[in-house]
């Protein structure tokens, strides 16, 4: 809007960004230089006083909409971020793109700048959170986005009309921390108690240290400092009744609590599983009355859940609560009745 004062920025969102659902997305910069395969970094021509990092883009369009609703709802990475080449572009396009010098050192993907870049973060945030929770509304996407957000000095705090409510934060979005799966595992065999633990991406532990606590006791007793993020394995030849928790020592400094087991000093029941690896489907059996199975993948994610009697076998098609395929990799299969637990780690091939 041209005013006698000049350009006035506020109002400039535009269809379909103002449609009353639409989840509306900004801009902003998390670098401005890349590597195109020279010696020396490829950067913008930009000036750093608009490319500077974690800026709002200044080409984001500003809110709000002409009937006063507050847009954007939040900005993601929209500047110099890396999209697939096709290898079927048009050669009058490539210098509209910019080639050679925007293409990627890899030679398949380019850098590209725009509010439709940052749209897809948000998109890829969005598919996530719905995985997990597929009966949201699109009132309660954008309220989860927007509560989730992260608010900063190029933001201010509270709603914005370029900065909207805040910075996509993907990892408060899905709410993100270490789940059983990635805790400790007990098991016994030949007389010797084995604990078991190894650590599970994205998370990054230095050490971790195990500690044991006797039934009866009141304290516990440090069993050991384990470096590095495994496989640990821990043989214990006191196998009388005993609780055992496990520590992780992260970059931060703290020692956070990964996972936490019981021995209850007889033999472990047993849950069967196979194949293991296993391409199409598996079977699995447990002795366990009155337990729910969950199956885990190595975010802690739950893809599907069973119920059923324990001398009942029952399968897996490796498939998710949706019906839909899961990915090859690792996965974690937990049996959890009300006093006992038994989890196996399971492979799912291409």
């Amino acid at each position: 809007n041209w005013t006698d004062q000049g350009y006035d920025q506020s109002e400039e969102v535009g269809s379909p960004g103002t449609a009353f659902r639409a989840i509306t997305v900004g801009s902003f910069n998390t670098k401005r230089c890349w590597d195109n395969g020279n010696p020396t970094q490829q950067c913008t021509s930009i000036s750093e006083s608009l490319s500077g990092e974690g800026l709002i883009t200044w080409f984001s369009s500003h809110g709000p909409t002409r009937d006063g609703r507050q847009k954007p709802d939040l900005v993601a990475p929209g500047f110099v971020i890396a999209a697939a080449k096709s290898s079927g572009i048009a050669p009058e396009l490539e210098s509209l793109y910019g080639f050679p010098g925007t293409i990627d050192a890899d030679g398949v993907h380019f850098y590209q700048a725009g509010t439709s870049m940052s749209a897809p973060h948000v998109t890829g945030a969005v598919a996530l959170l719905l995985a997990v929770e597929p009966k949201l509304t699109p009132e309660d996407v954008r309220t989860r986005l927007i509560d989730s957000s992260t608010q900063d000095e190029f933001t201010g705090e509270g709603w914005s009309p370029d900065g909207g409510h805040g910075k996509l934060n993907v990892a408060a979005l899905l709410n993100v921390t270490p789940l059983a799966p990635s805790g400790l595992r007990l098991s016994a065999e030949s007389g010797v108690l084995e604990v078991a633990w190894e650590q599970t991406a994205p998370y990054q532990a230095l050490a971790f240290r195990l500690e044991r606590r006797a039934a009866g006791a009141n304290l516990w007793e440090r069993v050991g400092i384990f470096p590095g993020p495994g496989p640990h394995r821990h043989h214990q030849n006191d196998m009388s009744p005993a609780s055992y928790r496990l520590y992780a020592s992260m970059r931060t400094g703290d020692w956070e609590l990964w996972g936490e087991a019981s021995w209850s000093g007889v033999l472990e029941p047993v849950l069967a599983v196979g194949p293991n690896p296993f391409s199409d489907g598996l079977e699995f059996s447990h002795p366990l009355a009155q337990a729910e199975v969950l199956i885990f993948d190595l975010q802690g994610r739950v893809v599907r859940r069973f119920e059923g009697h324990p001398s009942v076998p029952q399968s897996w098609d490796g498939r998710d609560e949706l019906g839909q395929p899961v990915p090859a990799g690792v996965y974690w299969i937990r049996v959890q009745s009300e006093d006992q637990q038994l989890t196996k780690r399971i492979l799912r091939l291409p």
